[in-house]
């Protein structure tokens, strides 16, 4: 692995800083398309050749059963069903796959009370040929019921009766996907692609399964499938346009999404997704224009606008807003309240939200801002919410930071360790006890309260305004500024605001992991290496080690790149990534080879396959004399690697001359020269040893 790797590990850091969670705190005013929310309703429209077969096969109601069930089954299509099932209905009475149809569409659409009726009548009928429909409607009931588990078990038996069935394993990806298990979905996605290759839908909801997975090129792949057999196809569209924002291609994803908002009657998850991409790139004010232009194509264009302003911070204006959204419902006052404490009154907004958590006891996210309000309006949090934020798994650590805030100044360290990981890589080990003396004044903890609030919820300048009004040196508070100034694309004043407090702080390991990022990002690698040995001297954690492990390489500090990859190895003994990376720091030296050939061979059995891998495994056979050896595996890997990766083509090169395979040499060589690798270590050599096959 290069130092370019490192940099791209330090962007995925201050990414993922920057895309945490959010979501936690909002009241679901956007966000990004799941495989669940794509797959129901399915296909509801209707094309000619649908109406023009329907119109047929009303004259045969066996045929137009047997017609529903077929567009069911390939393309999870519902709307034929939706058409003529009321017909059907009363036609063929007695055929119970009517009714498992119509159950199965009626309660896809939303229509679950009916979705039951229809299941009841046909439970009721005469048993008949209509194998497994029966648990798919039950499924699909079960789901749209809130019962994703026992969907799942009903789809399970399903595919296990019909293996060859498409749209039951999609529904079984798209359960399995709302539990969380991308793995699993993914698998049930790709056999539903594989089964009906031809159908959008399943192409799409596979690469989003991917996206979960963080698998970008796979989910890009599937996309790309999904448009070519359907242009048009607005909901693959916003969902590729997902995928090349995962890729931080921005403005290639809204290109991707304009033909869907440009048109007479704008797609509302395209709408709503280009709102999304104008936020996540810090551009407030497109998105307010966007939102305008287009509020007739969205469920709420109100709450869009208020959680845009409330980022701007202008909680004026989203009070504002607010007073002409009519009634008010129970997210509509959660916004007012939110706004009223951006706007300076924490106590009047704590009073709301501590209405609407009584009223809605079991939502942790809404009890979670009730007591941030509380702890900012310096009240005691109401002890129902804290219990249900401390047994949320996802909330739990966030809500010990408000605990911790609220508490007296010698017990908020204690509490705050349990606040670890409440934003990804966020610790408090290190954090200085001068820090909670200062946090426990009436002023600052009001401040500090509000700043993480804001934090949390993703509007940034409202916390950088927060975290500005709290008064002394708290070191916390300036990391906790720096994340949020990161996220707004201010690098540079967050390394200038972080630089003291990682001089003055040298064992509190976020500052430090942070600060190595952003002196990585700006090309300081010395200070970033510094920064990131401060790191690992305070928590031994797998990717400040590796991140060691590279810098020491590229700065040639080879025994301490050594140690951090040996106790990576330590920490990590199943990943194949140690024992590679400490293969390659000798390989690329020269030295301690047959360590080095030992090393390759444990990483390539824990992951075979792998080009990286074969790359080193092949490469040091080659310089421990044995080319013979060497060739098929770098052949394999350069294979894997489609010829792409300038180390395996200069390698397997050399490997092919030393062969006496010259023409196979001077092609990879040219290859090698392709890649734009002037700079690469192994150009000289790479030029030399063509000229001598010239």
């Amino acid at each position: 692995m290069t130092f370019a790797c490192l940099l791209r590990l330090s962007a995925a850091l201050l990414v993922a800083a920057s895309a945490a969670s959010a979501s936690t705190l909002s009241d679901g005013a956007f966000g990004d398309l799941r495989p669940g929310s794509l797959v129901d309703p399915g296909v509801t429209s209707l094309s000619p050749a649908n109406l023009a077969a329907i119109a047929a096969a009303r004259q045969n109601f066996d045929q137009a059963v047997g017609l529903l069930e077929q567009e069911l089954r390939t393309d999870a299509a519902y709307g034929s069903i939706l058409a003529v099932a009321e017909d059907l209905r009363i036609y063929a009475p007695n055929d119970a796959r009517v009714f498992w149809l119509h159950a199965i569409a009626l309660a896809a659409t939303g229509d679950l009370v009916a979705g039951r009726a229809a299941a009841e009548t046909a439970a009721a009928l005469p048993k008949g040929p209509d194998g497994i429909l029966p648990l798919l409607a039950r499924a699909m009931i079960a789901y749209r019921d809130g019962r994703p588990a026992e969907a799942e078990a009903l789809l399970v038996q399903a595919t296990i009766a019909a293996p060859d069935h498409p749209y039951a394993h999609n529904l079984l990806g798209t359960v399995r996907s709302s539990e969380g298990q991308a793995g699993s979905a993914a698998d049930s996605f790709r056999k539903a692609a594989s089964l009906a290759p031809e159908t959008p839908m399943f192409q799409r909801n596979l690469g989003l399964a991917e996206l979960a997975l963080g698998r970008a090129g796979p989910a890009l792949a599937a996309m790309n499938a999904a448009i070519a057999l359907d242009p048009a196809d607005c909901l693959s569209l916003t969902a590729s346009a997902q995928v090349q924002a995962a890729l931080q291609k921005f403005a290639e994803a809204e290109a991707t999404l304009r033909p869907c908002v440009e048109i007479a009657a704008p797609q509302m998850a395209a709408v709503g997704y280009l709102v999304e991409l104008q936020i996540r790139q810090n551009r407030f004010e497109d998105a307010l224009t966007t939102i305008d232009a287009n509020a007739r194509s969205l469920p709420d264009a109100t709450a869009l606008r208020v959680e845009v302003l409330l980022r701007l911070a202008r909680p004026a204006d989203a009070l504002t807003a607010l007073g002409a959204a009519g009634a008010d419902s129970q997210a509509t006052r959660l916004r007012r309240a939110l706004a009223i404490a951006m706007n300076g009154d924490p106590a009047a907004a704590s009073a709301i939200a501590r209405d609407l958590s009584r009223a809605q006891p079991s939502d942790a996210g809404l009890a979670l801002i009730g007591v941030a309000l509380a702890v900012a309006a310096a009240e005691a949090p109401d002890p129902a919410a804290v219990a249900r934020v401390a047994a949320d798994p996802d909330l739990a650590a966030t809500g010990a930071a408000f605990a911790a805030l609220s508490a007296p100044a010698d017990q908020m360290a204690k509490i705050a360790a349990r606040a670890d990981n409440l934003l990804p890589g966020v610790q408090f080990v290190g954090v200085p006890a001068s820090d909670w003396v200062a946090l426990a004044q009436p002023a600052n903890r009001r401040s500090a309260a509000l700043g993480l609030l804001w934090l949390m919820r993703g509007n940034d300048l409202a916390a950088r305004g927060a975290f500005a009004a709290v008064s002394g040196e708290v070191h916390l508070v300036r990391y906790l500024d720096a994340i949020a100034a990161t996220r707004l694309g201010d690098r540079q004043v967050a390394a200038t605001g972080l630089a003291a407090t990682a001089a003055a702080v040298p064992e509190f390991y976020s500052a430090q992991m942070m600060m190595g990022e952003l002196e990585a990002g700006r090309g300081r690698l010395p200070e970033a290496f510094g920064h990131y040995r401060n790191a690992v001297a305070q928590v031994e954690d797998g990717g400040a080690l590796m991140r060691v492990a590279l810098l020491g390489d590229t700065l040639n500090e080879t025994d301490v790149a050594e140690d951090a990859l040996r106790r990576f190895i330590a920490l990590f003994p199943d990943s194949f990534i140690g024992y590679n990376q400490l293969a390659w720091l000798f390989i690329q030296r020269e030295v301690r080879l047959d360590e080095a050939l030992v090393l390759a061979q444990q990483a390539d059995q824990l992951q075979p396959g792998n080009a990286s891998v074969l790359d080193n495994l092949g490469w040091v056979r080659f310089l421990n004399g044995d080319a013979a050896g060497a060739l098929d595996t770098l052949r394999e890997a350069n294979r894997i690697s489609g010829s792409s990766n300038p180390d395996i083509v200069y390698h397997l090169a050399a490997t092919e001359a030393k062969a006496g395979s010259k023409d196979a040499a001077k092609a990879l060589l040219l290859r090698f020269g392709d890649l734009g690798t002037a700079s690469h270590p192994a150009a000289d050599k790479a030029r030399a040893l063509l000229e001598t096959l010239q």
